[in-house]
């Protein structure tokens, strides 16, 4: 075989691991910086929209309701308090809120918020 026939041989060799490991990569980046948001509802106080850091006190009452989807109340505790803070999630995807997680919390209008695991 001539020379330039194993170049690109070895050319296809090689882009085939460089594609293969760009798509390794790209997974492991993907799954390191996937974010656990939760959005639902503070049931005990009434705040204006903020931003505060808690951590996970409880999680308790968690039921199934409709979709697959699980309902549940954690308690958050935060500078303003403890917090109970009523929210869906796709169990089997995303775990339940649990005691000692590190949470920033944003409060929204209405009562609504966006809980982000750390």
């Amino acid at each position: 075989m001539k020379a330039s026939v194993w170049i690109i041989i070895g050319v296809v060799i090689l882009l085939g691991f460089v594609l293969v490991g760009t798509f390794k990569t790209g997974s492991v980046v993907k799954d390191v910086v996937k974010e656990e948001v939760f959005e639902g509802t503070i049931t005990n106080l009434n705040l204006e929209p903020s931003t505060l850091e808690g951590t996970g006190v409880y999680d308790r009452s968690c039921n199934p309701v409709e979709n697959g989807l699980t309902q549940c109340d954690a308690g958050i505790q935060t500078e303003k308090g403890l917090l109970n803070f009523n929210y869906k999630h796709q169990m089997h995807s995303q775990p339940c809120i649990d005691q000692g997680d590190k949470l920033t919390v944003e409060v929204l209008e209405n009562g609504k918020a966006r809980v982000t695991r750390k």
